[in-house]
């Protein structure tokens, strides 16, 4: 009798520290989280983060292959495989609704933005105080078009950053709002979801007419 009582405490506490986190916030505040739309509501951010992490891979791979001829084709082949893992982590955890594994992806787009940066800015420095000492220095057409990729790669790294962000808050709000536990008084947790859900309803209708 005295561990399931000890088993049922610990599912009270487990429950009123989710209803905390469910009642700190306003109606506004919950349909804000809740939100999975950007670019003025007609872009769904999860369709989005799975094709611009895909266009990251891809950007990836011809980096790769236009810097062949140089050492830095190890750095962006090594790029390449760590961003099919992100592709395919971000696709399971799009699916799954998995949190840490979409937080993970977060780190790695930030450690990889912050890595490019530092390439491109060492490789233009270089590239001028070449073209300083030599007039004659040029670079070939495959290391130009990289130059001129990499800023760009950088800046949807940066957005899938924000994307990822948006996408692991969205998460954690449906499993706060939405997943409701099997413990001791969760009848409370789902009265608060059907008022929540009776006033989305009600200013649906009310906007409508």
């Amino acid at each position: 009798m005295s561990t399931i009582s000890v088993v049922t405490d610990n599912s009270s506490i487990k429950y009123e520290r989710q209803r905390f986190s469910l009642d700190s916030f306003t109606d506004d505040e919950i349909e804000k989280r809740l939100n999975n739309r950007c670019c003025c509501n007609k872009l769904n951010i999860l369709t989005s983060l799975q094709l611009l992490a895909l266009t990251n891979f891809l950007l990836d791979g011809l980096c790769t292959y236009l810097s062949v001829q140089t050492v830095i084709a190890y750095g962006f082949a090594l790029s390449s495989a760590g961003s099919l893992l992100c592709l395919c982590a971000v696709i399971s955890a799009v699916q799954e609704e998995k949190q840490k594994m979409m937080a993970g992806t977060v780190i790695w787009v930030g450690l990889k933005s912050v890595v490019l940066t530092a390439l491109w800015l060492t490789a233009v420095a270089a590239f001028i105080d070449f073209s300083l000492n030599d007039e004659t220095y040029t670079l070939s057409l495959e290391l130009k078009i990289l130059l001129c990729i990499i800023p760009f790669s950088v800046f949807l790294l940066c957005l899938q950053w924000w994307l990822s962000r948006r996408v692991t808050n969205y998460i954690q709000a449906r499993d706060e709002f939405y997943v409701i536990p099997s413990a001791a008084g969760s009848f409370r947790l789902r009265d608060s979801l059907r008022k929540y859900l009776g006033a989305k309803l009600a200013k649906i209708d009310v906007e409508k007419y």
